[in-house]
């Protein structure tokens, strides 16, 4: 299912507009769905918005919010994150039907003992909240270092950072 609404060309005979299409796909089509339906993802410029990255992104998609951070081994986070959660509050506020989860995830350990991925993934959705963001938009995951961009331990602090991160998911826009 594909929903085109107001981002999609909208035909002058209103009426058009207004409609279902349906097209069969053989299941060895599957992988050039988007391909045969004529769907193509816009390509973004490098500083892109989280508006116009959420606005491009697919169910499925995985994005990174820049300047999210916490206390050294805590979920206790910085006053540095409220531009970002700000804006994250926002983009949900103005798009109900917007579902996401929230990922948490470590650097520097192996093991993520004390659950620190997930309470930080937890302490970010409590925040969204706060701003009038409904429950329902906003799940949360923590990864712990299990899906870390560099090798264990890391080699500075430029990989011990992207390595520690808040991503989200999108689950439904």
């Amino acid at each position: 299912m594909q929903s085109f609404g107001k981002n999609h060309q909208q035909h002058k005979d209103k009426a058009q507009n207004r409609r279902v299409d349906i097209f069969y796909l053989k299941q060895n089509e599957l992988a050039q769905e988007n391909t045969i339906l004529g769907i193509e993802r816009k390509t973004l410029p490098a500083d892109a918005t989280l508006q116009q990255k959420i606005e491009n992104a697919w169910v499925g998609d995985k994005l990174e919010i820049p300047n999210i951070y916490f206390q050294l081994n805590t979920f206790a986070m910085l006053p540095e994150s409220k531009p970002s959660m700000d804006e994250l509050a926002r983009i949900l506020l103005q798009n109900p039907n917007l579902v996401i989860q929230v990922q948490g995830h470590i650097c520097c350990q192996p093991k993520d003992r004390f659950n620190l991925s997930t309470q930080r993934a937890k302490q970010v959705k409590r925040v969204l909240l706060t701003y009038g963001v409904k429950d329902q938009q906003v799940t949360f995951k923590g990864f712990g270092s299990t899906q870390a961009r560099h090798a264990i331990p890391e080699k500075n602090e430029e990989e011990r950072a992207a390595n520690r991160r808040v991503e989200i998911e999108i689950l439904e826009n």
